[in-house]
């Protein structure tokens, strides 16, 4: 959050300079405007750029604190699902090193039943990390697709921020 103040107060002017020289930001600028609580939310599901950077960029539009907020809210399902592997790593790991105890005594027919629950336990966990993590990265792929898909909307390719020297300026060095 404090990222978002120091772009919106801190570098308001030196931003404000930049895109009067370069339509692709004044585009975005205008994107964030008008569609801030999407394109934030996208922002945040996408690795585009890193969160305190995005924070600072984002501060520095006219996307709404409102808009901002309720956006960041979308962090919680990569963070909720990178905590998940986490901690499905954490006791696969221990499940794999502990000593096997517990078996003194036992019938041959219970160290098979406890040898199938591990296994079908370590099984469903790599099952539930692996579907975990291939949601998370289409997720971001959608993401990303669509992110990518409101800028150039934003930004036509007749525009004249293509015309410039590699679609940046104007034209100005």
């Amino acid at each position: 959050q404090a990222g978002f103040f120091l772009g919106r107060h801190t570098f308001a002017d030196a931003m404000a300079r930049i895109k009067a020289r370069n339509h692709t930001l004044r585009a975005i600028d205008r994107a964030i405007e008008t569609q801030g609580l999407k394109l934030v939310t996208l922002f945040r599901l996408s690795p585009v750029l890193p969160f305190t950077l995005s924070n600072y960029a984002i501060g520095a539009t006219k996307c709404s604190w409102g808009d901002f907020t309720i956006a960041n809210l979308a962090i919680v399902p990569n963070t909720v699902a990178y905590t998940y592997i986490g901690a499905v790593s954490a006791l696969l790991l221990d499940d794999a090193t502990a000593p096997h105890t517990g078996t003194e005594g036992a019938s041959d027919e219970e160290i098979d039943m406890r040898r199938h629950a591990r296994m079908l336990r370590v099984g469903g966990s790599v099952v539930g990390c692996v579907a975990t993590l291939l949601s998370v990265l289409l997720l971001s792929w959608y993401a990303k697709k669509a992110l990518q898909q409101i800028l150039a909307e934003a930004n036509p390719p007749s525009s004249p921020a293509f015309q410039g020297a590699k679609g940046d300026t104007d034209g100005q060095p």
